[in-house]
């Protein structure tokens, strides 16, 4: 199950009450406990999907492989136009494209960042080092393992979630808002 839908509502009035938010703007929560991501705009679901955040957990430290908190926005999309599979190293397109399932080619790299990438800019004191941690949301080989905590880091999306994040639903400046797992 996925947060009720009114808790989606109250994410959104309490950064509407903070002004850091419009009642027309975009969100897209990660749902960290449930491995979830939901956009919303003017209280309508637009899209939902399996994610993969840190599988060491939810936390803010440079080099922690850990998945930061709180409220983001997206700093710049990656990969318009790219083969879903294309393999991205440094958020440059290479030659190599994976299959959904397929394990990396590069040594010590079983997941790689494919399709698409939106990198993230922490907004809150605790995770404004999100993109200087290179810290995305963006495409994965590693689809099977959607739905649970398994990432270094970064929130994966499926490819297609990427292709239609990417180039249909979000832009540079939307927000993001990624919720902890609850103990």
């Amino acid at each position: 199950a996925c947060l009720p839908k009114n808790t989606y509502q109250e994410i959104k009035n309490n950064l509407i009450e903070k002004g850091l938010l419009k009642e027309e703007d975009k969100l897209l929560v990660i749902d960290g406990q449930n491995q979830t991501f939901t956009l919303v705009k003017d209280k309508k679901v637009i899209l939902k999907g399996k994610v993969s955040t840190g599988a060491k957990g939810f936390g803010s430290s440079s080099g922690s492989g850990k998945t930061p908190t709180g409220f983001f926005k997206i700093h710049r999309i990656v990969g318009e136009g790219l083969e879903s599979g294309t393999v991205l190293i440094g958020l440059s397109p290479t030659k190599t494209v994976l299959g959904p399932t397929e394990k990396g080619k590069r040594k010590g790299h079983a997941a790689e960042v494919t399709t698409r990438a939106l990198t993230l800019t922490g907004l809150d004191s605790d995770n404004k080092n999100t993109l200087s941690r290179s810290i995305y949301i963006h495409g994965t080989n590693r689809e099977q393992f959607l739905g649970r905590a398994a990432s270094g880091g970064c929130i994966r999306v499926s490819n297609e979630n990427a292709i239609t994040l990417a180039d249909k639903l979000m832009s540079a400046g939307d927000k993001v808002y990624i919720t902890e797992e609850k103990k």
